[in-house]
């Protein structure tokens, strides 16, 4: 398979490979996912500059979410589920299920907003205002809280937030695309060759919107 690895940390220019890897085989209560794009998150650029922790492992294939289609299962049961078209998030702590992102009127994952919020949400989804921080008061979850224009976004540690509550935000979020409430704006996309760009833009913050790679 076509993949980017690392097996140093350091600027994305120096240690980003592209090369042909082996085709990992999933096992009992797997599936492999034959991505079609991958969304380059803060995360993915504080794991590959050492920011967030040392590399722990000899090679790193980078990038915490992505949407592919599902193309091999491990268990025999699971046939039906091949062709299934998925979301990923948090791909390297070794999970699989629907992206999150914001929906308009929601934090990630929880927090019930007005309407004057949600049509706030959009706006700034779209023009990527930075809005002036003011004390939060929510939920034991959330780290702190930002208003402007009588929008409050609250921001949470995505990692502890519970299973139950990513599905059904994943759910809120499918709905949501759907009625065209959010709309997500693309600020780059590029192929698989050029990912270090994509990692120097995000880090420089010369783009503004989400960064893509397609496969």
């Amino acid at each position: 398979m076509r993949a980017v690895y690392y097996e140093c940390q350091g600027p994305a220019d120096e240690v980003l490979c592209v090369a042909d890897l082996p085709i990992p085989q999933p096992g009992p209560g797997e599936v492999r996912v034959r991505v079609h794009v991958s969304g380059l998150s803060p995360t993915d650029l504080k794991a590959r500059t050492g920011f967030s922790s040392t590399i722990p492992f000899p090679r790193i294939i980078p990038h915490q979410d992505g949407a592919g289609v599902i193309d091999a299962v491990g268990d025999a049961a699971e046939d039906s589920r091949i062709g299934q078209r998925v979301g990923i998030y948090e791909a390297q702590f070794g999970t699989a299920a629907i992206l999150l992102a914001k929906w308009a009127g929601r934090g990630r994952g929880h927090s019930h907003e007005s309407r004057a919020s949600r049509r706030c949400l959009r706006s700034g989804s779209r023009s990527g205002f930075r809005p002036r921080q003011r004390r939060c008061r929510c939920s034991d979850q959330c780290t702190h809280g930002q208003r402007r224009h009588g929008c409050v976004l609250r921001f949470v540690y995505i990692y502890s937030v519970p299973v139950a509550v990513k599905i059904q935000a994943a759910r809120d979020i499918n709905a949501c695309l759907a009625s065209g409430q959010y709309i997500p704006h693309i600020g780059m996309n590029v192929p698989l060759e050029k990912i270090a760009h994509a990692h120097l833009a995000l880090e420089s913050g010369s783009v503004m919107g989400k960064v893509l790679v397609a496969l």
